[in-house]
């Protein structure tokens, strides 16, 4: 994910102030810049068996107004329902989550304009 220099700039200063009590819109950017790290880096079987929580993610992307993801990430929700061993899908389903993951990945790259736009609201 590429993300503009305002918002490096802004993960360095909460990175960089660990004891640091973030604002609400801080609180949002983390929430999704986390997510769509782990969602690039090991997939969303990985991001439904992590101790993110679903309900905080949703809310976030929805208030950054990224629905699109929100959509994809919620359609790959039935993998929960699969063994944490990525290896016990079917193919049909191993196929089903790839294509969700293919479709999604462009829309995490396009993050950091929806998150500059959040900042300036």
């Amino acid at each position: 994910m590429q993300l503009s220099e305002q918002i490096e700039i802004l993960l360095d200063e909460i990175e960089n102030d660990p004891d640091r009590d973030l604002s609400q819109k801080e609180q949002v950017i983390t929430e999704v810049i986390e997510t769509s790290l782990l969602i690039e880096e090991s997939g969303l079987h990985a991001f439904w068996y992590s101790s993110l929580s679903e309900e905080v993610v949703i809310k976030a992307f929805d208030e950054i107004g990224a629905h699109e993801i929100i959509d994809l990430i919620q359609s790959s929700q039935w993998c929960t329902s699969s063994p944490e061993d990525r290896g016990d899908f079917s193919d049909t389903e191993e196929n089903h989550l790839s294509g969700i993951e293919e479709e999604l990945m462009p829309k995490l790259d396009d993050l950091s304009e929806l998150i500059e736009d959040y900042l300036e609201e």
